[in-house]
């Protein structure tokens, strides 16, 4: 049964409604963009989690956003974590992929100079991810649970949380973003206290359906 599993195409074996979403077009830059002045401050010496982190893009630039972190990029797709060699090649020669517009491919822009490199890159399920309880300090979702979150089954919203959720330490942080149908961007910031995460900040008092979401998991 397990070989035939295994035998049908990435997106009959891995649903939306199970927690699982494909998208891998991201970019240097995405964090800042999204999070700007609401990045929370990691202490030097912390632990960063790039959750579902595709071509490597993003764990790039948390590596460069925070230099005096360790950043790791987990992904479950093979394809994905194959690219991460290249995205790496290309900063090792100071190129990243920046995004250009909405209509066309990313493009490679020249930034100077060798780029600080992520730590390590593994291919593993995030809801099954290799690491204990509380291991980060924060732990981003640039690219797949903010668009599964009104897809997924009864009750198992509830349970993927806590499966990404148990890897942040107490009073680490939970980065959640994407794009709504209009392409605006949105984002939910979340703090890990004793009892359960709070809502700490959330991109605007519009994102209703996205706070709404995340109702399962909130204090």
């Amino acid at each position: 049964m397990a070989e035939q599993e295994d035998s049908k195409p990435f997106l009959e074996r891995f649903l939306k409604e199970e927690g699982y979403h494909t998208q891998d077009e991201n970019y240097y830059g995405r964090v800042e963009q999204t999070f700007r002045s609401s990045i929370p401050h990691i202490k030097d010496g912390g632990l960063i989690l790039d959750w579902g982190c595709a071509k490597g893009h993003t764990t790039l630039e948390l590596a460069n956003l925070c230099p005096r972190s360790t950043v790791i990029g987990i992904d479950i797709w093979v394809g994905n974590t194959e690219d991460t060699k290249k995205t790496l090649e290309e900063a090792r020669k100071g190129y990243v992929s920046k995004f250009h517009d909405i209509l066309s491919n990313n493009q490679q822009v020249y930034l100077g100079g060798e780029l600080k490199l992520p730590s390590s890159f593994i291919l593993a399920d995030g809801f099954e991810a290799p690491f204990p309880d509380e291991k980060f300090d924060a732990v981003y979702c640039m690219n797949n649970l903010y668009f599964v979150l009104k897809k997924m089954k009864k009750g198992i919203a509830n349970k993927r949380f806590h499966e990404v959720g148990r890897l942040v330490k107490s009073n680490g942080y939970l980065l959640i973003s994407g794009y709504d149908a209009h392409q605006i961007i949105e984002f939910a910031i979340l703090q890990k206290k004793d009892d359960g995460f709070m809502l700490k900040e959330v991109s605007s008092t519009e994102a209703k359906s996205l706070k709404k979401s995340l109702e399962p998991i909130l204090i």
